[in-house]
């Protein structure tokens, strides 16, 4: 999925190119007795390493570079170019083995920030605009002893000197891009303003004094920059899950809306435990089943389309669960399915296990869990995850498996 077989290099390409805005191309009528989507994501073979790599779909998504640090004591310019639609992210970093010494560039608040240290007081120039439009931007981040420029879009941003006499600047390979790994993210932080996330988006063309940065030595999480993605969260064939909440009490009330795409027609998309009590949304060839015990019997309510293809139409369906005391309700694309009612006397729904977009835990649970319809995997996208009207932040941080943030194929 989305692979080259050559490691990614940031050097200059000979010909530059610009994409545009994704749009999500409309799927073709699902053909007869299959979904509209292959389950494994076709290559995007309009993609080449001109066109950047995307990072932070997975936790400590980076690159790290060797590069001799002799060429950038006295001076230097890096420059990169990138987009997002994310606020926050770090785009580079590289320090001394204490982090005082440091070169830093990093989003917070979509404005980009630009930090170094000669050992003897810190600088920092932060551009005034936001630039997390998801659209390429060009940086420069320079120095000459002390005195450092920021550069962005061929405008000057902004200039600052760091502190004391000191004019050269000693660091230590691996040269960070895209993030930093998290051995170091207590040491850095202070230096990047505790943005201590992968970037989220795509990078191309960094550079260190117009050449090639150096080595590539690591690269975790890193994928070409294809066009044919859009906001989401996809979860791979070989099985993941997000574990939203660690610990997750459904009580007497919950409202759950979120957005779906998959690839197959059977699989989990919510759940959440206790020791009797469950919450339950999940596929089961082609019906969407939404089930809750409050601890005297499950209530169950249940949407079964036209055909067992129908949620696997290329098409994102919005799905709405509710559950009230003893009655669930559920409704896919704004059509509600007659509601489960369940015994009176007991209204509460005392779970306390994580609450898991996706695959359960098979590690934990080795028997079935209660409810359960199936074992298959949920392959497919979701996004717009809301509980109880608050939207739910899903990152790379809480992924177990393989499931990649951020973006979802549209191939």
């Amino acid at each position: 999925m989305l692979k080259f077989t050559e490691e990614p290099d940031f050097g200059k390409p000979e010909e530059e190119t610009t994409l545009s805005t994704a749009t999500a191309p409309t799927p073709a009528p699902t053909p007869a007795g299959k979904c509209s989507l292959p389950l494994e994501p076709a290559n995007d073979t309009s993609v080449s390493p001109a066109d950047g790599y995307r990072f932070g779909t997975v936790a400590g998504s980076r690159q790290e570079y060797g590069a001799n640090s002799g060429r950038i004591k006295m001076k230097y310019e890096f420059s990169l170019e990138f987009k997002t639609s994310a606020e926050e992210g770090i785009l580079f970093y590289v320090g001394d083995d204490r982090h005082i010494d440091f070169i830093a560039l990093y989003l917070k608040g979509g404005k980009v920030h630009y930090g170094f240290n000669c050992g003897s007081g810190a600088a920092l120039i932060v551009g005034e605009k936001a630039y997390h439009d998801g659209q390429w931007h060009s940086v420069v981040f320079n120095r000459t002893h002390t005195n450092g420029n920021l550069i962005i879009d061929s405008e000057v941003v902004g200039v600052n000197s760091s502190k004391g006499a000191t004019k050269s600047i000693n660091v230590l390979s691996p040269y960070y891009v895209g993030g930093i790994s998290p051995n170091i993210s207590n040491e850095a932080k202070f230096n990047i303003k505790n943005v201590n996330g992968s970037f989220i988006g795509c990078l191309r063309n960094v550079q260190l004094n117009s050449k090639n940065l150096g080595d590539l030595r690591h690269s975790i999480g890193v994928i070409p920059c294809s066009n044919k993605v859009e906001p989401g969260v996809f979860f791979a064939h070989t099985g993941g899950q997000i574990i939203a909440h660690p610990s997750f009490r459904v009580g007497v009330v919950i409202d759950i809306k979120l957005d779906i795409r998959p690839r197959k027609t059977s699989g989990i998309l919510l759940s959440v435990h206790g020791r009797r009590d469950f919450l339950l949304l999940q596929m089961v060839n082609g019906v969407l089943k939404f089930s809750v015990d409050n601890g005297k019997g499950a209530i169950s309510a249940e949407y079964t389309p036209p055909h067992e293809h129908y949620f696997c139409d290329g098409h994102w369906h919005t799905i709405q669960a509710v559950k009230s005391k003893n009655v669930v309700t559920l409704s896919v694309d704004k059509t509600s399915v007659e509601p489960g009612i369940g015994i009176p006397g007991s209204s509460s729904t005392d779970t306390r296990d994580s609450l898991i977009i996706g695959d359960f835990n098979r590690t934990l649970h080795q028997r079935r869990l209660r409810g359960l319809q199936t074992r298959e995997f949920y392959v497919g996208c979701i996004r717009n995850v809301f509980i109880n009207e608050e939207e739910q932040k899903l990152d790379a941080s809480q992924v177990r498996g393989n499931v990649m943030v951020s973006v979802c194929p549209t191939t």
